[in-house]
């Protein structure tokens, strides 16, 4: 499936598209040619270093929530969840989970790279 080299940032990313899509982390690693553990390593990565405390966790969904006038409580309805979840994965205090970052990305129209990459811009 992948040819050739293939960027960390883009591998990621399509690893995180697949494990959303319903693949299993075997089937990601066998596309990938790496273990279901070292896949499951990358993803848990990815999420621990979008979850650190101090410093806005998603920032384009931070600058989409000011464009649209949403709050915590109106975002938290706007994906159906409870308002203590978002305001805990929006603030950094919890891991944001695959599910989440997923919803995000349907509801707000954002790409996954504007979610989950380090890199604001």
């Amino acid at each position: 499936m992948v040819a050739g080299h293939v960027e960390s940032k883009e591998r990621t990313l399509e690893m995180c598209r697949m494990r959303i899509e319903g693949k299993t982390f075997r089937e990601i690693g066998e596309a990938f040619g790496v273990s279901k553990q070292r896949v499951e390593q990358i993803l848990a990565k990815v999420l621990y270093k979008r979850g650190k405390r101090g410093h806005c966790v998603f920032p384009k969904v931070a600058d989409w929530m000011d464009e649209h006038d949403h709050t915590i409580v109106s975002f938290a309805k706007l994906l159906d969840m409870k308002y203590y979840t978002v305001l805990s994965y929006v603030r950094g205090r919890y891991r944001p989970s695959l599910e989440f970052v997923s919803t995000v990305v349907k509801k707000c129209g954002l790409s996954w790279e504007d979610v989950i990459c380090k890199d604001a811009e």
